[in-house]
């Protein structure tokens, strides 16, 4: 069953679960307004997160530390991520009625609630359009680059990404019904964008990035990737890359991305077998090469990095998505 949801439903829900406390109201450019029983509001930025888990929790963490009053709203918040945002001090809600808020004579906390799922008859397919493994290559094709291109006509936009003119057609439609793109004197134009980069992170770690992992490997007698020589068309990715950037993370797993066979990559680098190994091997999934030649673009590094669920990789991330994204995901 395909969930059709918007964040109102979150706040429908916490109005029923603190009756008597408050009611919240919707403001203008992204705010709501708890409305305390006693007299007295709240004011709270809202942070809609349409699938939050363990490897999306880091993200909106981040996010959240970016934000003056976070509210994350998310369809269901299980008791385990629920802790661990109150951990934060992040205030949440859901669309079951679990709720955590913190404020000036306010404190509520109320988890355990199962998931509640809603559909709307022929919708899912649709909306869901832009986060399956094509839509996810058409996004990081269009976002990796420049987020104008959205405007492009349909075959530039095949040229860029390679994904069919019907396909586009589909995943265009799916942004527009997530509330992603409208049309501004009749362009195209990607809106939302930090929640769009956070949906687009989980579902990559979801949907993409297992159907190109090739697996983990040992480097054998060598002591890390310095003695590597990378051949061309193998990028580095995740901390080493994060490493390389920022210089906030000390490495303990190699990802590389390769753009070549798997088979001469692994002769190449001499890696070997090893589901235990500090190697995780990953092919290419882009359309276009990548333009650095030792490492792939600061959106994949965040991406890999933020949705790892590792606490270790929780500062890198946030540098990158400071200093390299941004200006364009703000």
């Amino acid at each position: 069953m395909t969930l059709a949801w918007n964040p109102r439903d979150a706040l429908l829900a916490a109005d029923k679960a603190i009756e008597g406390l408050g009611r919240f109201v919707f403001l203008d450019s992204g705010k709501v307004r708890l409305d305390l029983a006693g007299g007295g509001s709240l004011c709270f930025d809202l942070m809609p997160c349409e699938k939050l888990s363990s490897a999306s929790l880091l993200h909106a963490l981040n996010l959240a530390r970016n934000v003056p009053h976070p509210l994350v709203a998310s369809p269901h918040v299980n008791k385990k991520l629920g802790e661990e945002l109150r951990e934060a001090s992040v205030p949440f809600v859901d669309s079951a009625g679990n709720v955590f808020l913190k404020g000036e004579r306010v404190l509520v906390w109320q988890v355990g609630a199962r998931p509640v799922t809603c559909t709307k008859p022929g919708e899912g397919t649709v909306r869901m359009r832009a986060f399956q493994t094509t839509g996810l290559k058409f996004l990081y094709e269009v976002m990796v680059r420049d987020c104008s291109l959205v405007a492009k006509t349909y075959r530039e936009l095949n040229a860029l990404s390679g994904v069919s003119l019907g396909a586009i057609g589909s995943i265009l439609q799916s942004l527009n019904e997530n509330g992603f793109l409208v049309e501004v004197d009749g362009k195209r134009r990607l809106v939302n964008r930090r929640e769009l980069l956070a949906q687009w992170c989980a579902a990559y770690r979801q949907r993409l990035r297992p159907k190109n992992l090739v697996g983990r490997f040992s480097l054998g007698n060598r002591h890390g990737v310095s003695d590597l020589s990378l051949p061309s068309g193998v990028l580095l990715g995740g901390e080493k890359a994060a490493a390389m950037l920022t210089g906030a993370i000390r490495p303990e797993i190699i990802t590389l991305y390769t753009q070549i066979g798997v088979n001469l990559c692994i002769a190449k680098l001499g890696l070997r077998a090893d589901a235990n190994g500090e190697v995780e091997l990953l092919t290419s999934f882009w359309h276009t090469p990548a333009e650095e030649a030792d490492r792939v673009p600061p959106l994949l590094v965040y991406a890999d990095l933020i949705t790892s669920g590792s606490w270790r990789n929780a500062e890198a991330p946030r540098l990158v998505y400071d200093q390299f994204l941004e200006e364009t995901f703000a």
